[in-house]
């Protein structure tokens, strides 16, 4: 009589750097039943996955789901005031970054359902549905809004790097003399660490 062995596998849980609640006054997100935040706990995985590591690098992003309870990190993730040439400068964290990266996939995808014949959109006996084009411009724009809030918190990072581990400084204005093509001193950072905003795609 022969055993067979029975694989059990866990499915990984990743730590949401948002929720729900990190929403709440910046969007206009509706109460929801418990399908509703399974629904958008997807796209803040899904962003958090494919946007931050983008801006991030893979390396940092990893250090800050670490410390997510970390005093060090809470400016970081929440924002805040901080100095610089003895002048205060105001940033709104990754999680704001965040909020607008997930609202947007959100509002554009969310309403969608998946049926035999098609994927539908939810619509309600009282309700019409928004036309397509103003969900690619409300995408459109919290995908901007995104950016500039991470740009406020990228300058943020440039002045505090030491403050963090794996954060990669190379796109961070550096001061020098005699550099005639800059001073970017990380040309060979590995490729899966790269932030995205700066790779080109070259047409052969």
């Amino acid at each position: 009589m022969t055993k067979k062995a029975t694989i059990q596998t866990k499915k990984h849980q990743m730590p949401r750097i948002i929720n729900r609640i990190h929403f709440l006054g910046i969007v206009n997100l509706s109460e929801h039943c418990a399908e509703g935040d399974e629904i958008l706990n997807q796209f803040i995985e899904e962003r958090q996955n494919l946007d931050l590591p983008a801006l991030l690098g893979n390396c940092f992003l990893e250090e800050i789901k670490e410390n997510l309870g970390n005093g060090t990190y809470d400016s970081l993730l929440n924002g805040g005031i901080y100095v610089v040439n003895n002048k205060k400068r105001r940033h709104f964290g990754i999680r704001r970054v965040l909020v607008h990266y997930s609202y947007a996939a959100y509002v554009y995808r969310g309403g969608m359902v998946d049926t035999p014949f098609s994927f539908v959109q939810k619509q309600s006996q009282d309700s019409i549905p928004v036309p397509m084009s103003e969900l690619r411009n409300l995408h459109d724009e919290n995908r901007k809004m995104a950016w500039d809030y991470w740009k406020m918190t990228f300058d943020y990072l440039c002045n505090n790097k030491d403050l963090f581990d794996c954060f990669d400084d190379c796109d961070c204005p550096k001061e020098c003399d005699g550099c005639e093509e800059g001073c970017d001193d990380c040309r060979d950072r590995e490729s899966n660490n790269t932030r995205g905003y700066r790779m080109k795609v070259i047409s052969k």
